[in-house]
């Protein structure tokens, strides 16, 4: 498609580069403005890829390269264990499994490493701009959007995405651009737990292939095998008590200690002490899990989509996969537009049609993914009797069978680039969007979903 439409894209997320991908695939005019000078800098996180993220981008033709980049790295096998070291549920051969079923693997690898693999994936890296922070939308109205950065250059486009994050400046300028109603939520908006992220190098007791789940007393830990010699893990502690807005804190180095000190020496699996694993850190950063599913993504010319619109907790790995879909519904939904659209230039009232039925079509998926992350992470760390009890003694007579109908379920509605195809990739379990009853149903929302 030869379109005449631009989209500004605010941040050089997971959410924003996947965009600037699907974009210049499809045809679509972009410029992406990131704040960072680097465009994949190193904050010591990682992310869980999974089968609904892994298909898009094997639609974008970017899937072989990050395997051999993160050198075919993949989940194999998946355990839960308690603080004494002791295994109580191991699952030998999941991964090969979820392969078999869904045509991909589950992965864990360094986020940079993603957001570096985006970026070389373009074409056009001319349109991706870093150390541009942006500070203000100057206008948006019936002709065009215009922002302004805080190095004082500005810029102008048809469309403005907000993928710059939960502490999103788009969203704060569309609550300023529009008083009448409530786009922060501050009362919804919450945290209830807290989350030190980190890289580690060189641990001996994270076995290759490996994803493990540690139950603690408020707390829990999931450790992961990443390419190379890297390690990851996720410290996931209780707050003590449940806060709201502006009320969520942002933690210093200060914090970051207190919080690591009362759990350096719990065995977190035989033979391995979490200190052993802290020591080796590379980078590690501690912060608050905040949950939501917005009730407004969009006004007039602007959406925010992303960690922007949504945040659930890590624990199941959909955050950065969700981010890749909600990518993929948004660049469907303008790619559509534009075939009815004079001299590809949609209205304002076309764009707010376009922009509601992203919503529409991806709020309960959404809500569906936060609610089921904080299910999990209440049984991790076992706040309540009834889950300790489920924990350590109903999880250890769980079949293999039982985990892959839940994933069968979590990647089985997933979104797909409509105008791209999809690789041939062999699986047993096709998903909804591959079957051929919910391709004659052109107008059903889950088909989309």
């Amino acid at each position: 498609m030869d379109s005449r439409l631009k989209v500004l894209i605010v941040g050089g997320s997971i959410t924003g580069l996947s965009l600037a991908l699907m974009l210049e695939r499809v045809g679509i005019d972009f410029l992406l403005l990131e704040a960072h000078v680097d465009i994949a800098p190193e904050l010591g996180a990682s992310i869980g890829l999974c089968p609904n993220g892994l298909r898009i981008l094997d639609q974008l033709s970017c899937y072989d390269s990050l395997q051999e980049k993160s050198q075919n790295h993949s989940v194999n096998n998946s355990w839960y264990g308690t603080l004494a070291g002791r295994k109580v549920k191991e699952f030998e051969g999941l991964g090969g499994a979820v392969i078999e079923r869904h045509g991909y693997p589950l992965s864990f690898i360094d986020r940079r490493m993603l957001l570096q693999h985006l970026y070389d994936s373009l074409r056009q890296k001319h349109k991706v701009l870093t150390g541009k922070r942006v500070v203000s939308i100057v206008k948006s109205d019936d002709v065009a959007v215009m922002i302004r950065t805080e190095d004082g250059s500005s810029y102008t486009g048809d469309v403005l995405v907000g993928a710059d994050g939960i502490h999103s400046r788009v969203r704060r300028e569309m609550a300023r651009l529009d008083p009448a109603h409530d786009y922060i939520e501050s009362a919804s908006l919450h945290a209830h737990w807290a989350c030190l992220f980190g890289i580690s190098r060189n641990v001996p007791g994270i076995a290759k292939g490996d994803v493990g789940y540690v139950f603690g007393n408020r707390f829990s830990y999931l450790l992961g095998d990443g390419p190379g010699d890297r390690s990851y893990f996720f410290l996931t502690k209780r707050l003590q008590k449940r806060v709201f807005g502006s009320d969520i804190p942002r933690f210093s180095d200060k914090d970051k200690e207190a919080f690591v000190k009362p759990h350096l020496d719990d065995h977190i699996t035989s033979g391995l002490r979490f200190r052993d694993m802290y020591d080796k850190r590379m980078s590690s950063v501690l912060v608050p899990l905040e949950e939501i599913v917005y009730k407004r993504w969009h006004y007039g010319r602007i959406i925010a989509i992303g960690d922007s619109s949504s945040k659930m907790l890590p624990i199941t790995g959909q955050g950065g996969n969700s981010a890749i879909e909600n990518a993929a519904v948004l660049t469907n939904n303008l790619f559509d537009c534009l075939k009815t659209s004079p001299q590809n230039k949609p209205t304002v009232e076309q764009l707010d049609t376009v922009f509601e039925k992203v919503q529409e079509l991806r709020t309960p998926r959404l809500q569906k993914f936060v609610t089921m992350a904080n299910k999990r992470q209440a049984v991790d760390a076992l706040l309540t009797p009834e889950l300790e009890e489920f924990a350590l003694t109903r999880m250890p007579q769980l079949q293999a069978e039982v985990i892959l109908r839940g994933f069968q379920t979590e990647f089985g509605q997933a979104a797909s680039l409509n105008m791209l195809p999809v690789p041939y990739r062999p699986r047993t379990v096709p998903f909804a969007d591959e079957q051929p009853q919910e391709k004659s149903k052109k107008g059903d929302i889950m088909a989309k979903l």
